[in-house]
């Protein structure tokens, strides 16, 4: 008897139950990363619980009677109602990365106060400020941009590519330095290959803990970009570069999906 091939909805409950393993500091990232790939090319019920051998099973039955729109729909309630819940993700994560006390600071603890001065004495810092990201966003969208390419923010600076609302076919280019207002220049031609996103469903104020825990799970000096991008399938991830000593070492990037639930891959400058 040939077996049904997992559904959106029972795959998706896989992958979840992977990044908590992750999260619980169950596997490494090499672990981690091995088993993503048997959780994506799993043809059946019996190969994505291989893939969770030894690590907790998420409660699925087999065959589930969820459609991929219902799935998607249950998720997206999901994620507007449980914001916390992925906050307390990233918690369970700074487990791991030894990172707890770094990311109390700025994630709602009782002392209001660290937040306050961060946004007041750096708020053009778009690495470690939600507020300043938030606005930059909100001039952008202001503008009539809804479609983009890329989008990153910097230290200070905050650059976008999106098509054009006056020519369907044109790409703007979108800047803003150290706060200023935003400036747009028309800038390519947008070509029949080129992928384009959406910002629904970004979580844009969970990339200050993203990039914090960039910085704690690499070990580098400093963040110098989160961005924002898509690879050809129309789903934006967001990434988070950091830079290292002179000698590389603790340079690297994570890679989050674009809620910031799962973490999709971790890459190591000093392991080239």
């Amino acid at each position: 008897m040939t077996s049904l091939r997992p559904s959106f909805a029972e795959r998706d409950s896989f992958r979840s139950a992977l990044s908590q393993a992750y999260a619980d500091g169950r596997i490494d990232d090499a672990e981690f990363e091995r088993r993503s790939t048997l959780v994506e090319s799993g043809d059946s019920a019996d190969e994505l619980r291989e893939a969770l051998a030894d690590l907790p099973q998420p409660e699925t039955e087999f065959p589930t009677t969820v459609t991929r729109a219902e799935a998607l729909d249950r998720q997206r309630r999901g994620r507007t109602s449980t914001k916390v819940s992925r906050r307390s993700l990233f918690f369970i994560g700074a487990g791991i990365l030894g990172a707890i006390g770094g990311f109390s600071d700025g994630l709602g603890g009782d002392s209001e106060e660290p937040a306050a001065e961060s946004t007041q004495s750096q708020t053009t810092d778009y690495p470690t400020d939600a507020t300043a990201i938030e606005g930059v966003v909100a001039a952008v969208k202001k503008k009539g941009y809804r479609d983009f390419q890329f989008m990153s923010f910097s230290s200070g600076d905050f650059t976008a590519s999106a098509r054009s609302p006056k020519n369907r076919n044109g790409l703007d280019s979108i800047q803003s330095y150290a706060g200023d207002e935003i400036e747009v220049q028309p800038s390519a031609h947008l070509g029949r290959n080129d992928t384009l996103f959406t910002l629904e469903g970004i979580d844009f104020d969970l990339i200050p803990t993203m990039c914090r825990g960039a910085l704690d799970k690499l070990g580098g000096k400093t963040v110098t970009r989160a961005e924002i991008t898509t690879s050809g399938d129309g789903e934006p991830t967001i990434s988070v570069y950091v830079e290292g000593d002179d000698y590389g070492v603790g340079s690297g990037s994570l890679e989050w999906t674009k809620d910031g639930s799962q973490l999709l891959s971790i890459a190591r400058q000093d392991e080239d």
